[in-house]
């Protein structure tokens, strides 16, 4: 017997204890909150250094003019494309420290090896150099040169980064890149541009805010770096290469466009589109650091757990309303914003804002999903190279001009965005199917005993919830059937449960936590006697009376299942507008998805036949209001199609509610069962057995012939 059904109930979750880390004793909480451990800090800092970033732009972009200021754009995109190892080595460190033992660690030898590959690459790039100087137009490499120098510093700030992120020291993180990548680096780019040094000047400010970030990150943990230790801080190469390939593709595909841009338009014209990137780029804003904050989170059990799945889910929703804020704002005044930023001389990149603006949203949402395909170390982390590829061959195609630049990178974010969307959606649903799966109860249902068994869950239904019960158990006195009533109190705070105290024929199931009415129904009715057994809603909304002619159509024809339907042409239903749009909205759906006959899967009562119930309960998962339409899907496909829809009485009063928050988990728990029912065929017979006491279709006496009867096929209208 489960907790639920028992009445027991937990005071909460355990926290992870806490445990040394390579820092210190520093306790741990990855499965609170998304912006729990400094997180918060974190995303207000990167808001301040992307505030700072943006100053730079406004500032330098005027003092440069379209002309320099295109070439400007396509070194910094460059610049991202430079930092992909050096985000992987990011990332590949912090998985190490989140999955690690936490015993200390060091991080000289990894800081040593890392820096001198630095060293080597920034060799490389300074040989290559005049290459990508005649690539990008540049009338000198002496840019190139100052940010080959870059590459070393970066390195080590990565690491160092990496290995903080990974304790959820996001603090420290924040202070080093707000004072170092954005107040340095503005004052001192635009101090040197001032003085005559032009577009190295603006580069070589990078150069000495990385410089600074570097400098206070190695002040944090030089502990770690000077510890002597046996262990050393290991990472693996294969999460490395992952990373690199994923964040490489990721980064390319941000700054394609402008790359292009640089390369087919002529300058003035690069320096517009370059414009309009960048103010696109606002709505990655805070994206970018709230998928920064969750990566340790979704690293912490590889992407496959409860607590990854609950930060992916949270970043998820708070990545798109983000972005939708900053899509909105940017497409309402294109003008004033690029006015604002840049100044008359780029009016021409309020034509194209709104474009790139949609198009960098779902680049934010991108970059959500990236990061968790490489907690899952999964090679569809790889995704953006298709929409590096589709934008390159695009552009060559259909044409080289700003607006049609513009129009193909919008339609390659959607594209790499839904590439990757409906398949992690698949694995979210398959894990927490498969994880739901493992923690349900084996179910044996006792010998039957009565000839009905009717559930009540109910949930702060106030007074009335006394009256409805006293109803039903006259109601089904009248109708001379042996019954049983089991009151399920799904964690009420209103003290409605004590209306039952005087009903000594009533069997009460306490939840101390509201658990959802799913869980309820599943408490009481593996508790059940009854050769049938239903439910009708706690609230009083459909009146007792009603059961009469449940019991009437169970006695005449023994259906697999009676339910009650709203939309039954003799039904009397009085409830809001806006209810009634709800349900024959959700009802249209249901029907389209699932091609269920029932014209209502909703309605608050129904009668299921014991056999039925013993088949289908053990396969069903919903915890919440879609246990309903999980129970006559799971029905129709096991073969049980025999279902007798009545008619019901709804009073006006109408005491339950419809919100906001509802409705999307309504919704979200409908594509789920979808998914179970049409990919995963986790309700096929032989996946999963039913789990039923042996003795239970040996019921001989009452009813036993209706055991016997023939399936159908037909939904019988009455």
């Amino acid at each position: 017997m489960s907790a639920a059904s028992s009445g027991v109930t937990t005071a909460g979750e355990v926290l992870p204890r806490r445990r040394p880390t390579m820092f210190g004793s520093l306790g741990r909480r990855l499965g609170s909150g998304l912006l729990a451990g400094g997180g918060w800090s974190f995303v207000v800092a990167t808001a301040g250094v992307n505030g700072f970033n943006f100053l730079f732009h406004v500032v330098i972009s005027r003092l440069l003019g379209p002309s320099h200021y295109g070439a400007l754009g396509a070194l910094l995109n460059f610049i991202s494309v430079l930092a992909v190892p050096l985000g992987a080595v990011q990332l590949a460190v912090t998985r190490a420290v989140v999955t690690g033992d936490g015993q200390p660690r060091s991080l000289r030898t990894l800081a040593l090896r890392t820096t001198a590959s630095g060293f080597g690459a920034m060799v490389v790039f300074w040989a290559a150099s005049p290459l990508l100087g005649r690539f990008l137009n540049l009338g000198s490499t002496t840019s190139l040169l100052i940010l080959g120098a870059w590459i070393p510093l970066a390195v080590i700030g990565a690491v160092l980064q990496g290995a903080l992120m990974g304790e959820l020291r996001f603090v420290p993180v924040a202070v080093a890149t707000f004072v170092g990548g954005g107040a340095l680096r503005l004052v001192t780019g635009a101090g040197l541009v001032i003085l005559g040094f032009g577009l190295d000047g603006a580069v070589a400010a990078t150069l000495i805010g990385q410089a600074l970030t570097t400098f206070m990150l190695i002040v944090v943990a030089r502990r770690a770096l000077t510890r002597h230790v046996d262990q050393p801080l290991r990472i693996s190469l294969r999460d490395a290469g992952l990373s690199i390939a994923a964040l490489a593709g990721y980064t390319a595909l941000t700054g394609i466009d402008t790359l292009l841009a640089q390369h087919f338009l002529p300058g003035p014209q690069a320096g517009v589109y370059a414009a309009g990137a960048i103010a696109g780029h606002i709505a990655l804003f805070l994206p970018g650091a709230l998928v920064m904050v969750a990566f340790p989170r979704l690293a912490s059990d590889g992407g496959a757990g409860k607590n990854s799945r609950k930060t992916f889910v949270e970043a998820l929703a708070l990545v798109g309303l983000l972005s939708a804020m900053a899509v909105i704002a940017l497409a309402g005044a294109p003008r004033a914003t690029v006015h604002l930023i840049f100044g008359i001389r780029y009016s021409q990149s309020a034509s194209i804002l709104g474009e790139l603006a949609l198009a960098s949203s779902f680049l934010g949402l991108v970059g959500l999903l990236t990061y968790f395909q490489i907690a899952r170390r999964s090679i569809l982390a790889t995704a953006s190279w298709t929409g590096v590829a589709a934008m390159s061959l695009m552009v060559t195609v259909a044409g080289r001009s700003v607006t049609t630049i513009a129009t193909c990178m919008m339609l390659t974010s959607v594209a790499v965005f839904a590439l990757m969307v409906f398949p992690t959606l698949g694995t979210l649903l398959r894990s927490a199917s498969e994880a739901q799966a493992k923690h349900i109860p084996p179910i044996c249902l006792p010998e039957p005993r009565v000839d009905l068994t009717l559930v009540v869950p109910f949930y702060n239904p106030g007074r009335q919830l006394g009256q409805h019960v006293t109803a039903v158990i006259s109601t089904l006195e009248r109708a001379e059937v042996s019954f049983e009533l089991i009151a399920v109190n799904d964690g009420c705070t209103d003290g409605s449960e004590r209306a039952l105290a005087g009903l000594p024929i009533v069997r009460l199931i306490d939840f101390a936590e509201n658990q959802g009415k799913g869980v309820a129904l599943r408490a009481g009715l593996t508790q059940g006697t009854g050769r049938y057994l239903g439910f009708i809603d706690g609230d009083g909304d459909i009146p007792a009376s009603q059961l009469e002619a449940f019991v009437g159509a169970i006695r005449n024809s023994s259906p697999d299942i009676v339910l009650g339907s709203k939309l039954h042409r003799n039904s009397k239903v009085a409830y809001p507008l806006l209810r009634r749009l709800y349900s024959l909205g959700y009802q249209q759906l249901t029907r389209l998805l699932f091609g269920l006959p029932t014209r209502d899967t909703q309605t608050g009562v129904k009668f299921i036949r014991r056999d039925v119930l013993a088949e289908v309960l053990p396969r069903m998962l919903e915890k919440r209001y879609a246990f309903d339409l999980e129970l006559l899907v799971v029905a129709r496909y096991l073969g049980h199609c025999d279902v007798l829809e009545l008619p019901v009485e709804i009073r006006e009063r109408f005491t339950s509610t419809i919100s906001i928050k509802a409705v999307y988990w309504m919704l979200l728990d409908t594509f789920a069962i979808v998914y179970r029912l049409r990919v995963l065929k986790y309700y096929q017979p032989d996946e999963l057995a039913p789990r039923v006491s042996p003795g239970l279709a040996d019921d001989t006496e009452g009813w036993a012939s209706w055991l016997a009867r023939p399936v159908t096929s037909n939904v019988v209208d009455r």
